[in-house]
């Protein structure tokens, strides 16, 4: 069982909205109120890749970051050079964002920009990182895969990995730190729980 609802996998978040869905539709006993809002609070946190209060708040100065120095469409953000760039959710909305209608060329969709260093602020990422996730918008072959090696910094989530395998036109290879032996030790709940962001 997985977290989130992605994938074929039974998901906490799925096993919570079908309970809810029942309750709503009188088809179980009704639930106390204050579990009913726990249980939605679990499951919208869930879906929100277990990101409680998000930067991007309404109430929270316009919902920009205080760092941030300008508010960029995908296009503008292509010309600039160096940087960081400022998602919901790190890479893991990005991911979101590319699966939407529209994705990254949605002409309202504006991100967060800086020059100052964002190591340590959360969802932030340097904007090769962001530019090497967004070139994951368009058809994946194994011929195209070679950018990633040098323009993702750390390691990828499995989030990205299993975005990228997904969408490959032929088989995908994954690089694991520790080798086949660290694979083998891996069982397949290990595997599953890497899978959120």
């Amino acid at each position: 069982m997985t977290w989130d609802n992605g994938g074929s996998w039974p998901s906490v978040s799925r096993a919570l909205g079908n309970l809810l869905a029942k309750e709503a539709a009188g088809d179980i006993e009704p639930l106390h109120e204050g579990t009913r809002h726990t249980l939605k609070a679990l499951r919208r946190f869930i879906e929100d890749g277990f990101e409680g209060y998000p930067y991007e708040r309404e109430s929270a100065s316009g919902g920009l970051n205080a760092s941030t120095e300008a508010t960029l469409l995908y296009d503008e953000l292509k010309l600039r050079v160096g940087g960081w760039v400022g998602v919901r959710h790190g890479v893991g909305g990005l991911l979101r964002i590319l699966d939407e209608p529209g994705g990254l060329a949605a002409y309202t969709r504006r991100f967060q920009y800086t020059t100052k260093d964002m190591t340590t602020a959360r969802y932030w990422m340097p904007l090769t990182t962001f530019m090497a996730v967004a070139r994951l918008d368009r058809p994946i072959s194994s011929v195209d895969l070679g950018w990633m090696d040098g323009d993702l910094d750390g390691p990828l989530p499995a989030s990205l990995i299993h975005f990228v395998a997904v969408r490959a036109g032929a088989p995908f290879f994954v690089g694991i730190d520790g080798g086949a032996a660290s694979l083998q030790a891996m069982d397949a709940d290990l595997i599953v729980g890497k899978a959120g962001v």
